[in-house]
């Protein structure tokens, strides 16, 4: 019952386990104390990590995207401001110093990273998030090296992706 797996499956007719009830609620339904519900629970947790452990894992997405990074660095950024924690600053610069390092190549940004190598040309949403994270990375700690970046990546979405004769942008690049 802790599981609510004394309801209905919940999910496509199988089960996603969740806690359904507090622990306490649980031992009170049994009429059992709470350290002996624990000890149940304990014993039931460690059979379900063994059975799991006999399953074939997931495989495992490795690639880094230039979008989603960009995203979680203004993401990093925003908090960081807020909530005065300056370790998020500095990773939200390693990220940035990545992606500068490894992304862009020949003033040009690529969209996935793996395995050493850069993939795909970058999309409309990789350099406009990243353009993005640079304008919030510069309102809080200046850099012209960071200006300059940002100055090239906004005249390549422009040049790239802008539809001059309808106004708005392509998702892909023009070439």
């Amino acid at each position: 019952s802790y599981y609510g797996l004394d309801q209905v499956a919940n999910f496509e007719k199988q089960w996603h386990l969740y806690i359904s009830k507090p622990l306490a609620t649980v031992a009170s339904d049994l009429n059992i104390s709470l350290d002996e519900t624990k000890k149940i629970l304990h014993s039931a947790k460690k059979k379900l990590l063994s059975a799991r452990e006999d399953r074939i894992p997931p495989s495992q997405d490795t690639k880094i995207l230039t979008s989603w990074n960009a995203l979680m660095i203004k993401g990093l950024l925003a908090a960081s401001e807020s909530l005065q924690e300056p370790k998020w600053q500095t990773q939200a610069e390693q990220a940035l110093t990545f992606i500068h390092k490894n992304l862009w190549i020949e003033n040009r940004l690529f969209a996935s990273y793996q395995n050493g190598k850069a993939r795909f040309t970058g999309y409309l949403d990789d350099y406009a998030f990243l353009l993005s994270a640079l304008v919030i990375q510069l309102q809080i700690k200046w850099s012209d090296s960071y200006l300059q970046w940002a100055t090239e990546i906004a005249d390549q979405l422009l040049s790239r992706f802008m539809d001059e004769q309808n106004g708005g942008f392509y998702f892909t690049a023009n070439d």
